[in-house]
């Protein structure tokens, strides 16, 4: 098993940095398998839609659905947050998501910590957001040591 930090996940939440972690499995993991997944290109539906975005033809559109690709993809098997204070170091990030991760394979709770909530750290916040959407955690210092990819 491992964890990807999924960056449309991260961002600020009542003053905190939120991080997503999506869990998958490995191939030769129990419970590993494949899905199918209906690959839609960029742009989406090229059919006529209504003011809210919605195709006007119901037929139309479900013919241009139907006709989509399809492509085997290892999905993530849990979502995971974290909410952290704006001063966190990008390898505590990754134990925080290890640790979790190790809970989840020994059948263990995932634990909520309670904490208090920091509005007015929301600016420093979105500063530690800014860097996390730039990082490739598979590359943070001692990366290797974590099940991150």
């Amino acid at each position: 098993m491992y964890f990807k930090i999924e960056k449309s996940g991260c961002n600020v939440f009542r003053g905190k940095v939120q991080v997503r972690a999506d869990f998958y499995r490995d191939e030769e993991d129990e419970g590993y398998a494949l899905t199918p997944v209906k690959i839609i290109p960029d742009g989406g539906y090229p059919g006529e839609v209504d003011e809210n975005g919605h195709p006007v033809t119901k037929n139309d559109y479900q013919a241009w659905f139907d006709s989509l690709s399809i492509e085997l993809r290892n999905l993530p098997f849990h979502i995971h947050f974290i909410y952290f204070d704006y001063d966190i170091k990008d390898e505590e990030i990754l134990f925080c998501f290890e640790l979790a991760l190790d809970w989840f394979k020994k059948g263990l709770p995932i634990k909520n910590l309670a904490f208090s909530w920091s509005p007015d750290k929301s600016d420093l916040s979105a500063l530690k957001i800014s860097e996390i959407l730039d990082t490739d955690f598979s590359t943070v210092n001692n990366a290797n040591i974590y099940s991150v990819k």
